[in-house]
């Protein structure tokens, strides 16, 4: 039988102390705190002189000249066509309500091309998608205007709603494709320049609109798009950053 010594024993735990009726109570820890010692100021010469050797870096890098030239030619068809898709296919198209439709699918394809690309990520190397992206992409660029003119409504909903997913990609891929070519101290400068591709893109398609539309038309003009299109298909394979998201190693 355990005697009454044996059930009020206290376990050998030197954070705890006895007191009445067999409770414990932790000890006071008497550990005084150690100082943190905080880093030494940077000047502000100092960060500014480190953050122009970034720039220099950064701009002066081929492989993200490369990324920034072939994201500005594959972001602009589709960001055309986002943006002129009522006053596009008002052309082809009298529905009004139509149109509209359209217009919410390409919001909801923003999202999904954003998830969809980048879960790809996940299993397939950057190369490999941005491949899938471009070459898909000139298909549609050169099918959408014989689907408007054919008077399809669901072809025409379909092919826009195709081409919005597909430019969406860009934003979930690219800046990986940064990191990639990136030394580690200079990730986010890289990720920022890397987004000059696609303010510029959206530059151009308003100038294209102000000043091309008027003479060309949409048909031809399309076309010319598909062809800026198709450039980074020649240019692509001189960038190196081709290794899975997953086997990117920060250092």
């Amino acid at each position: 039988q355990m005697c009454i010594r044996d059930r009020f024993r206290v376990p050998a735990n030197d954070d705890y102390i006895p007191i009445q009726n067999g409770q414990m109570r932790e000890l006071e820890d008497t550990h005084q705190p150690q100082p943190q010692v905080q880093p030494p100021l940077q000047s502000t010469s100092d960060w500014f002189d480190e953050l122009i050797d970034g720039l220099k870096a950064t701009v002066t890098n081929p492989q993200l000249q490369i990324l920034i030239f072939c994201g500005f030619c594959s972001m602009t068809i589709g960001n055309f066509i986002r943006m002129n898709y009522k006053s596009y296919g008002l052309l082809y198209y009298t529905d009004d309500k139509f149109l509209t439709m359209v217009g919410t699918l390409i919001g909801i394809s923003s999202a999904v091309g954003r998830l969809l690309w980048g879960w790809l990520l996940d299993f397939w190397s950057f190369s490999c998608i941005y491949w899938i992206m471009i070459s898909t992409t000139v298909f549609f660029a050169i099918t959408v205007h014989p689907i408007a003119e054919s008077g399809s409504q669901t072809l025409y909903a379909i092919w826009l709603f195709a081409i919005s997913t597909i430019q969406a990609g860009h934003y979930s891929t690219f800046f990986i494709a940064a990191m990639q070519i990136a030394d580690q101290k200079w990730y986010i400068v890289f990720t920022a320049i890397s987004c000059l591709s696609f303010a510029s893109s959206y530059l151009i398609v308003y100038l294209i609109y102000l000043f091309l539309l008027p003479t060309l038309g949409y048909g031809y003009l399309i076309l010319v798009l598909t062809i800026l299109q198709s450039i980074p298909i020649v240019l692509f394979p001189f960038f190196k950053g081709t290794e899975k998201t997953q086997q990117l190693k920060i250092k």
